[in-house]
């Protein structure tokens, strides 16, 4: 019987070490989806409006697709959820619920800029090759 870490000799005389990578990536709704990852000094000015005028904020927030967003939906489908659930916060801010989705989506703004910031100081940095 052989130890589940050793390592066995592949093809051309390397070594496998046994170690699996696992990527595993979150599937979201369709609402959720379209909450736009831009970057992180207008997500916490639209955070700000959506906090003092519940719903301005994620109209406003549709419309950077349009410049310097991007969202798991195109961005004609990503400006008209954000639209939607623009009305559906000022609809409901009459019974607080609005006001309250409107501020968790203002959150949902820096959380996504966070991870845009993240994953593309992960990117590798394209280098120019010298000229000859």
């Amino acid at each position: 019987m052989t130890d589940a870490k050793e390592s066995h000799p592949k093809e051309g005389g390397r070594q496998q070490s046994g170690a699996m990578v696992v990527k595993v990536e979150q599937k979201y709704g369709p609402l959720r989806a379209a909450v736009p990852a831009m970057p992180l000094p207008i997500a916490v000015v639209l955070l700000v409006v959506n906090i003092f005028a519940p719903g301005i904020g994620t109209f406003l927030s549709g419309f950077t697709l349009l410049c310097c967003a991007t969202c798991g939906h195109s961005t004609l489908k990503g400006i008209c959820f954000n639209i939607f659930c623009c009305v559906l916060q000022i609809i409901t801010t009459v019974v607080i619920l609005g006001w309250f989705w409107s501020i968790y989506w203002g959150v949902l703004f820096i959380q996504e800029s966070r991870n845009r910031g993240q994953k593309r100081a992960h990117e590798p940095i394209a280098q120019a090759e010298p000229g000859v």
